[in-house]
Formats: C-alpha cells, structure tokens, sequence
C-alpha cells in the first residue's frame, strides 16, 4: 500500500485500515479512478529492485512467507 502511495498517489490508508479483512485490489479499485493492477505491479517490480527483504516489515516478510509457502504447495 505504501508503494502505491509514494510511486501513485494512491491513498486508501483509512478504507484499508477500517477494513481490513477486505482484499486490499477491491479497495484500489474501488476507491481509485485510474487503478490498474498492471501499473500497481510495475511499480512493485521498480520497488523491489531498488530494495531488498530487510527493507519489508515483520507483517510483510510473513505474507511473503505465507504466499511462497502457498505456491509451493500448489506445485506439488
């Protein structure tokens, strides 16, 4: 959510927080007239080379945690 903030403008800090079991995509789009995952993608895949996994906070590093473990398991 902070990329899309800082890279895009993008502000749904208060839906997100007041929702937040509600999958963060539906509330981009929602909230935000020119949303477009492909554009929210491109500036992840800028982040993330510009970063590295100590630059993620303890929730973020779980969630990568979770999503790699969930592929894994999918390939099996």
């Amino acid at each position: 959510m902070k990329v899309a903030l800082d890279d895009l403008g993008w502000d749904v800090t208060a839906t997100a927080t007041a929702q937040d079991t509600r999958p963060i995509v539906d509330i981009f789009a929602a909230e935000i007239t020119d949303f477009s995952k492909y554009k929210l993608a491109k500036v992840f895949l800028r982040w993330a080379r510009a970063h590295e996994a100590s630059d993620l906070t303890d929730e973020e590093c779980k969630q990568w945690t979770e999503l790699i473990d969930a592929i894994n398991k999918a390939l099996k």
